[in-house]
């Protein structure tokens, strides 16, 4: 009840307007009661920014661009945030001194080869990516990425552990226009393959095979070749028997790829021993040969070693870009027996696995006690930003590739400026292919790769061109292989081995 009602029901007007100070007393209810009362204060809204008073740590290599090139987006970045951030450069090469973050300590990120996170993960545990970082809004937009990539090399056994920045592939160039010529067909197996090797002069007579086994492809290009031997569907372990760290190189679909691989090296020009991925590619474009095993230099002109492999494309071809062939028979080293189409008896199914991470980059953090989701998400919100829409303007050549959906939609941050439009849609054809796979291989998951890499390599060089046995010279590899492990430490070794894998109880999930 007002003050006005509270004085009229309790005296009356007659009573109050008795006497002067009645009407005075009048007078001044009745002048309360016209004036609108005061309203509260209103309440201020104070804009709360998603990240305010986070900190968060980016590690970048060396020598790169990305500290200059990220300079401007982080800025725009913490305005829109409120969150803080510093971006560190890392020495090349120095991994010892990656370690996980204090407790007290900013979100730490770090941007890494493939051949370097093995290197790591022997002592470090890789952290799971959190719920909120895989947001298609304000997040990677996980679900953009190819099925592929996302559950092969992105989060094996569906556990998120990195964020891959790339992830290359061989295809197989072939002169669509010569092929279509004479009632040909791109090969679906690695015995098709052969055969239009050994029947060029048929089909393009004058011209040549070409294949990449110059030093720094020569292990990688076989692998490829042997993996769809070599990987069985129902198996994660393709190199090293994930139980007894045992080395697989030397067995039945390696030595039958390196007969393959000595059958085609022996009908190639010399000039191969030498070549690299690039120098192949140029090849077909330039008119020399009639098929390669190659792939796209991904950043176009902008790449350094564009000289490398600008091709002067000869008039009048046509390119066909087809993933590289398969085999009908798959080694099951479970059963230790061949199996046709994947394992299933009496089917004539291709059976197709593709290596990756040969090349490339990928972001990744590691685990520490008592960290909750809210503590990594800022970071990975940060990653997201800085890498853009597209995941391939912001990124230096050598670290962007294709490993979403979305980047199948323009071509000129993919492909070389030689190919025509209808070539390019090919390629990125048989990209989306492979990345959609689930045969996707992540190569040699092992710490000090390169070593692993290089005892290969050298027994290829020797052994392809010349009659020695191919089960001899792989067993040498393996022996050499097995010393490496034991310097390494057994257990080292199969530490990162599994979790790259997504394998193994020392995976720690973010609470």
């Amino acid at each position: 009840m007002s003050v006005v009602s509270r004085a009229l029901s309790s005296r009356g007007l007659s009573s109050l307007a008795s006497g002067p100070v009645g009407w005075l007393l009048l007078a001044a209810c009745l002048g309360l009661a016209g004036c609108p009362a005061t309203p509260p204060p209103q309440s201020v809204q104070v804009e709360t920014l998603p990240y305010a008073g986070t900190q968060s740590r980016l590690l970048v290599p060396e020598g790169t661009p990305l500290l200059q090139q990220w300079q401007v987006p982080l800025s725009e970045w913490s305005t829109q945030t409120g969150g803080e951030a510093t971006l560190v450069e890392r020495p090349s090469g120095d991994l010892e001194r990656l370690s996980p973050p204090a407790g007290d300590a900013p979100a730490e990120l770090a941007i890494l080869s493939y051949a370097e996170l093995p290197e790591v993960a022997q002592r470090l545990t890789l952290q799971v990516l959190p719920n909120e970082a895989l947001a298609d809004e304000g997040g990677l937009a996980w679900s953009d990425l190819m099925p592929g990539v996302r559950e092969r090399l992105a989060a094996p056994r569906r556990k998120p552990l990195l964020l891959p920045l790339s992830a290359p592939v061989y295809v197989c160039y072939v002169r669509a226009d010569l092929l279509q010529k004479a009632g040909r067909r791109p090969p679906q197996t690695w015995a098709e393959y052969q055969a239009l090797v050994e029947q060029l002069s048929d089909w393009a007579p004058g011209l040549t095979a070409y294949e990449p086994w110059g030093a720094d492809s020569r292990a990688t290009l076989f692998l490829a070749k042997a993996l769809a031997h070599a990987k069985h569907p129902e198996n994660y372990s393709v190199f090293v028997d994930l139980e007894t760290l045992e080395p697989l190189i030397a067995g039945p679909p390696f030595v039958r790829a390196w007969e393959e691989c000595r059958a085609v090296a022996r009908r190639l020009p010399a000039e191969a021993w030498q070549a690299g991925p690039f120098a192949a590619r140029r090849e077909v474009l330039e008119g020399r040969a009639a098929m390669a095993l190659a792939y796209e230099p991904t950043g176009g002109e902008q790449r350094a070693d564009a000289a490398e492999w600008l091709a002067q494309r000869v008039p009048d071809i046509e390119l066909e870009m087809v993933p590289l062939p398969g085999v009908i028979e798959v080694w099951n080293p479970q059963r230790r027996q061949w199996e046709g189409g994947g394992g299933r008896r009496g089917t004539t199914t291709v059976q197709r696995a593709d290596l990756t991470a040969f090349e490339g980059a990928c972001v990744c953090g590691f685990a520490v006690s008592g960290r909750n989701e809210r503590h990594w998400a800022p970071a990975w919100n940060l990653v997201a930003s800085l890498a853009g829409p597209d995941y391939l303007s912001r990124l230096p050549p050598g670290f962007a590739g294709v490993t979403r959906r979305s980047q199948l939609a323009d071509s000129t941050q993919v492909c070389g400026p030689e190919l025509q439009s209808l070539e390019s849609a090919r390629y990125l054809a048989s990209l989306a292919t492979v990345l959609e796979g689930s045969q996707l291989v992540y190569e040699l998951p092992f710490p000090r790769r390169g070593e692993f890499r290089e005892l290969l390599a050298n027994a290829l060089k020797e052994g392809l061109v010349s009659e020695q046995d191919p089960a001899t010279a792989l067993g040498e590899v393996a022996t050499g292989w097995s010393r490496l492990i034991d310097e390494i430490g057994r257990e080292n070794f199969r530490r990162a081995y599994r979790q790259i894998l997504g394998l193994g109880e020392r995976l720690t999930a973010t609470p």
